[in-house]
């Protein structure tokens, strides 16, 4: 077993049966600790864990780094300790304990020390992966930005489970799939960050009780947007912006599962569920729940009832 493995394999051990919380884990690492990971679609991840000091010289310019603008690299580096500065889109921010920073590389950005904070330690992830890069560049709320991201959290956690799918021999399937874990984690992270549960819900459940005391009938958009005190163009950017969703895919989505409830009712032909939820004929239930469920109507309900 090579020095690396036994090191990994040590810590596993320590992790799991002492509970060492994964803070604590990632500070066994030794500074400057780096390692790169293969992954099996011509990508690969580096981790790293450092610590830099107030006196050291320690920055970092997005657009100095080389790298490729169709290939862009995705970085993500969080704060153990101390506060580090970043700086994107004309913002100078504070990268201070519990909280990372995510950019794109190459990328209009710089990050550093300050001499004001006398050690900072953070652990990063630095990953290409054509799939996982495409969906994380995009991400406004993402890029360029600094997000909270508390050492208890899935995101941190499933970032310290990337250590234990290092190593010589590790199955490059399996490292890909620890990465694309914590990517979700991400992913969903940013999502709260810009979607807030509380008022999302409100909004939803609001708007689910408007569709369904009229589910009979065809609702447009306009309608629901006058009961909201809004133009049709306003009420469609927030509802988008509150939840994520398009109001009238969400309505569209209600439509479908109570037709999908009815066709339960056997005495109910497909034509007058289509009736029962608002659609404008069978056919326009049939080409919706084929859209959605790739299946039509029909073949759903023998399979399924």
């Amino acid at each position: 077993m090579t020095e690396h493995l036994f090191a990994c394999y040590i810590l596993a051990v320590y992790i799991l049966f002492v509970k060492l919380p994964e803070s604590r884990f990632l500070r066994q690492l030794q500074p400057d600790f780096q390692t790169h990971v293969t992954l099996a679609d011509e990508g690969y991840f580096t981790l790293g864990y450092s610590v830099v000091r107030g006196e050291e010289s320690y920055v970092w310019n997005g657009l100095k780094r080389g790298g490729d603008q169709r290939h862009p690299v995705f970085l993500f580096q969080h704060t153990l300790s101390g506060f580090g500065i970043f700086e994107a889109e004309g913002k100078i921010q504070h990268v201070p304990t519990g909280n990372a920073f995510c950019a794109g590389i190459p990328g209009p950005h710089l990050y550093r020390n300050s001499p004001d904070c006398k050690v900072w330690t953070f652990f990063w992830i630095m990953a290409r992966h054509p799939y996982m890069v495409s969906r994380l560049i995009n991400r406004s709320n993402l890029v360029g930005a600094v997000i909270e991201s508390g050492v208890d959290s899935p995101v941190i956690r499933s970032a310290t489970a990337l250590f234990f799918e290092l190593g010589e021999g590790t199955d490059k399937y399996d490292a890909e799939a620890a990465l694309i874990r914590w990517m979700l984690e991400l992913e969903r992270l940013a999502f709260r960050e810009r979607h807030p549960e509380k008022e999302r819900e409100c909004l939803l459940q609001r708007t689910k009780s408007q569709v369904l005391a009229r589910i009979e009938r065809f609702i447009a958009v306009d309608e629901l947007a006058h009961e909201h005190g809004m133009s049709r163009s306003n009420f469609t950017h927030h509802f988008l912006r509150v939840t994520g969703l398009s109001p009238a895919a969400f309505i569209r989505d209600l439509r479908l599962r109570e037709a999908i409830r009815l066709m339960g009712v056997r005495t109910l032909s497909v034509k007058e569920i289509a009736a029962q939820t608002g659609f404008a004929n069978t056919n326009h239930l049939c080409k919706c729940f084929r859209a959605r469920f790739q299946i039509s109507p029909g073949v759903y309900r023998r399979s399924f009832h």
